[in-house]
């Protein structure tokens, strides 16, 4: 794992979409879905700031299965420009096919600039052949980071977040991050994988706590 820490220079300090297990530095949830014809935004408030701290805003955006490009993305991208988040996260099957591939760059560019982008690969980008160097290359060209196997830090603040991504736990193989970081004090550890099942890996494949863990893949199930 690379112990450079990435900067997060909007002001709140957390927030996320999904389910959680306590964040202590407090999060605010937003949790945007599409399915297949209908928008819905999902908003919740994960752990509790103290005094000195501000929650960081985290939004999740997952199995977006992009073939096309129509009303109902506009739609969703205006949610989030609206959301004015610290972090933006993509947990997985981002396409259906390689010729959603170019829908998915104009959606991918009309992102608002400022967040910290991460994001996993889903089982949906190895069954479209899309290798994870190659995803990772179109990933970076809007400014995201895949996190394969892989963790980072992220600090604003002072406050420092470890976040660590997995590969697909279907279309790939989940390992242990290849450098793993072992803090001296307690951090909150965001953990993103594309399949919830990989939940049942992690006391194999981490030696921090988890904080909370951001999967896709079930459509909302």
């Amino acid at each position: 794992m690379s112990t450079d820490k990435v900067r997060l220079s909007r002001r709140h300090w957390l927030a996320a979409a999904g389910g959680s297990c306590g964040i202590g530095g407090g999060l605010l949830a937003e949790s945007v879905f599409v399915a297949p014809c209908l928008l819905g935004t999902t908003r919740l408030s994960v752990g509790k700031p103290t005094a000195d701290q501000q929650p960081l805003r985290l939004i999740q955006l997952s199995d977006l299965h992009l073939r096309s490009f129509g009303e109902l993305h506009t739609e969703l991208l205006a949610t989030i420009n609206a959301a004015a988040a610290d972090l933006i996260l993509l947990t997985g099957d981002t396409l259906d096919c390689r010729r959603g591939i170019g829908p998915l760059e104009e959606f991918l560019r009309q992102l608002p600039s400022g967040p910290e982008r991460l994001a996993v690969i889903g089982n949906w980008e190895y069954r479209a052949e899309i290798e994870p160097a190659a995803f990772q290359q179109l990933l970076s060209h809007h400014g995201f980071r895949l996190l394969l196997n892989e963790s980072i830090m992220l600090e604003h603040h002072g406050q420092v977040l470890l976040v660590t991504g997995f590969d697909d736990l279907i279309g790939g193989q989940p390992t242990r991050p290849q450098r793993m970081f072992s803090p001296s004090v307690p951090v909150d550890h965001l953990v993103l994988a594309h399949c919830p099942a990989t939940r049942d890996l992690l006391p194999s494949l981490l030696e921090s706590e988890v904080s909370l863990v951001l999967s896709g893949h079930t459509h909302g199930g």
